[in-house]
């Protein structure tokens, strides 16, 4: 949540805390949002394209495929289907909005999925 939010210093610390049985993908999706947060657009489309950050489900799958459909509008100029029911839930773009605009602006212009 941090690194979505932009804290790239407390992303940074918190993944180092991390306890070595914790779920790996989410280490893989963190290191890619903080990619996206320095610019690294490649980077972060090569990671979230591997095959553990493809695993992930839920919440955090819809994110990594709204992510990687963030980084190719990006990089292409093409739209990707965002699945926002599986990405906000009930509680909407609120607070993601105002930490990142951009990627909640290009979830409301992606097509539906």
């Amino acid at each position: 949540m941090k690194a979505l939010l932009g804290d790239v210093a407390g992303a940074r610390q918190a993944l180092g805390q991390r306890p070595s049985s914790a779920d790996p993908r989410l280490n893989t999706l963190t290191e890619a949002v903080l990619q996206l947060r320095a610019g690294d657009l490649e980077g972060a489309r090569t990671r979230l394209g591997r095959f553990d950050a493809k695993q992930l489900a839920g919440t955090f799958g819809a994110l990594g495929r709204a992510l990687e459909g963030f980084c190719v509008a990006q990089l292409s100029g093409e739209l990707r289907h965002v699945d926002r029911v599986a990405l906000y839930g009930e509680t909407g773009s609120g607070e993601l909005a105002s930490a990142w605009p951009e990627l909640v602006a290009f979830v409301e212009r992606a097509p539906p999925a």
